[in-house]
């Protein structure tokens, strides 16, 4: 199981053919009987070709991410 939340939405770009976001992730995950908690800072850019959007990036950076982080990415 795998609870999210997504906060803190900031517009960093703007150009009429496409739009950059950021924003804050924390993620609570269940998994072999254990609990995971992540902390990421999220960068999107969404375009509008066609008059539909379309996610064209997302980065995400874990906070503290010294180091490895196992089987995550389902999480991300």
């Amino acid at each position: 199981r795998t609870a999210r939340t997504i906060s803190r939405f900031t517009v960093t770009a703007n150009d009429g053919e496409s739009v950059t976001l950021r924003s804050a992730q924390v993620i609570v995950g269940f998994k072999r009987e254990k609990h995971l908690l992540l902390a990421a800072d999220l960068e999107h850019r969404i375009s509008f070709a066609d008059g539909k959007p379309r996610l064209d990036l997302k980065v995400v950076r874990l906070v503290n991410s010294d180091g490895a982080v196992t089987a995550s990415g389902f999480l991300l």
